[in-house]
């Protein structure tokens, strides 16, 4: 539930420092930026939990 609400309230947040350049362009960068640092952090924590 937190993460649905926070979700959006980073996608309004970050609406205001994104160029207004088009619906495609805005929709990428924040896609990219919310997948990468989902990403960034599944890679640094994984390691930590299951030791390989």
């Amino acid at each position: 539930m937190l993460t649905g609400i926070a979700t959006p309230c980073v996608m309004v947040w970050l609406n205001r420092y994104v160029d207004s350049g088009g619906r495609i362009k805005r929709a990428l960068i924040l896609g990219g930026l919310l997948f990468g640092v989902n990403l960034v952090l599944f890679n640094f924590f994984m390691p930590l939990t299951f030791p390989t």
